[in-house]
């Protein structure tokens, strides 16, 4: 099984902290994203117009 150096280090990294578990990918805020406001009014008028 051939991995490269950069693999190998990485995985070091994360046993010297005890963490041998994959990291989330996902980014830790969406500045486009909408309120959660405006998410609850839209769904609301769709459910009214039976578009939902």
């Amino acid at each position: 099984m051939q991995c490269n150096r950069k693999t190998v280090y990485l995985a070091l990294e994360k046993y010297k902290k005890g963490n041998l578990s994959d990291s989330s990918h996902a980014p830790y805020n969406i500045p486009v994203k909408s309120s959660v406001e405006l998410e609850k009014i839209i769904l609301k008028k769709k459910k009214k117009r039976n578009w939902f």
